[in-house]
């Protein structure tokens, strides 16, 4: 489920109104700029408690 959120459309378990588009253009921007995404559970080994959002960007010339 994680690697698919970051697919245009996908809204994953959400209840919300969402298009499914935020994490997808997240996702282009930050590999735009020769960075990486990921999503992580929040706690370590616990799903259910959440997740976490990281990204990293190459250091600007």
């Amino acid at each position: 489920m994680k690697e698919k959120l970051f697919h245009r459309f996908e809204r994953g378990m959400a209840r919300g109104k969402g298009e499914g588009l935020g994490l997808f253009i997240v996702r282009t921007l930050v590999e735009r700029y020769g960075g990486k995404v990921r999503v992580e559970d929040r706690v370590p080994g616990r799903p259910e408690e959440g997740a976490a959002f990281r990204f990293t960007l190459r250091i600007a010339a």
